[in-house]
């Protein structure tokens, strides 16, 4: 008698910010559910981009700021993986954010069960 398993894949999430922002989000993110990369930098999520193509990004901005804007439009550029941006509350960033790629934005202090939903209403369109 055999018994079959279905397995399912790991999503592989890259979380890409400072220590301080980055730790929430990749607790969030703890389980079998999800295969996690972390980033301090830009240019080493982007690398993590291309090796790795992920299968969601997550950035956290303390501030908003022209950085995570060229970053949304490269990663946009790069890959079709949903991009979510946890950062502060002020509306002209989540305008600015949502308007140049972002597929959802978060506020700093955020629930993880929200972020959890957001990734897989998210990966489920893909």
């Amino acid at each position: 008698m055999t018994t079959s398993m279905t397995m399912q894949k790991q999503a592989r999430a890259l979380v890409i910010g400072n220590y301080r922002g980055r730790c929430g989000v990749v607790d969030a993110l703890q389980g079998p559910e999800f295969y996690v990369w972390e980033a301090t930098a830009w240019i080493q999520g982007l690398k993590y981009i291309l090796e790795m193509c992920p299968d969601i990004v997550i950035v956290h901005q303390r501030k908003p700021n022209g950085a995570v804007i060229k970053l949304l439009r490269a990663v946009k550029c790069l890959i079709s993986a949903p991009v979510i941006i946890v950062g502060c509350t002020n509306e002209p960033a989540i305008f600015q954010a949502l308007l140049h790629g972002a597929d959802a934005y978060l506020p700093q202090r955020f629930e993880a069960e929200t972020l959890l939903a957001y990734i897989h209403i998210l990966l489920s369109r893909n």
